[in-house]
């Protein structure tokens, strides 16, 4: 895995569970946390040797130092993930994950459970803002079913990786197995990194 992190190392992947140790990553069932273990997939955690280099090069900009908002942490976000004093995004591309929540069957949600399907499909045919939002900074989009309760024709923007129908309603029990979690936990990882 070591000589995937260098190769991995110039490319920027906004994903969360970059930013966490693999210990303290955790699955929600029940109300309660279990620590599980993802197979094939080690998380390292970031060198911030750089980060008042870094932050120094940010605030040298002609601009007031924190100017920029929440693009100067992103900007900073993305060195340390490089590790690099000059980043570059490689061929980027927004992944949008899909998925229903059984919990929505108990009325906890204003939109019902089929908005997810639709919003999908708007995904899909281009017309979300999150499109518009790609479109105007030069990012590919991928929609992930990563467990919506529909089946949806091929789409070539479209990767299924449906662990089942939705998650079940919590209330009643886990809303996924300890096999379900990890399954997309390393699903979504892999996408990530491919």
């Amino acid at each position: 895995m070591r000589s995937q992190q260098k190769r991995l190392k110039n490319k920027f992947y906004d994903i969360s569970f970059v930013f966490i140790k693999p210990a303290q990553l955790k699955c929600f069932a029940s109300f309660s946390f279990k620590i599980i273990a993802i197979r094939n997939i080690e998380i390292f955690a970031l060198d911030k040797a750089l980060t008042l280099q870094l932050i120094s090069n940010i605030n040298q900009k002609t601009k007031p130092p924190g100017a920029l908002g929440r693009l100067e942490e992103i900007a900073l976000q993305i060195d340390l993930i490089q590790q690099t004093l000059s980043p570059q995004l490689i061929k980027p591309t927004m992944l949008v994950f899909a998925g229903d929540h059984g919990i929505t069957n108990s009325g906890v949600s204003p939109f019902p459970q089929a908005v997810t399907s639709q919003m999908v499909l708007n995904f899909l045919d281009g017309e979300a803002a999150i499109n518009v939002f790609a479109r105007q900074n030069g990012f590919a989009l991928r929609v992930i079913d990563a467990g919506t309760n529909h089946v949806f024709k091929s789409h070539t923007d479209l990767i299924d990786a449906k662990i089942a129908m939705g998650t079940a309603n919590f209330l009643h029990q886990s809303a996924m197995t300890q096999m379900q979690c990890e399954q997309a936990l390393t699903y979504g990882a892999s996408i990530a990194i491919n």
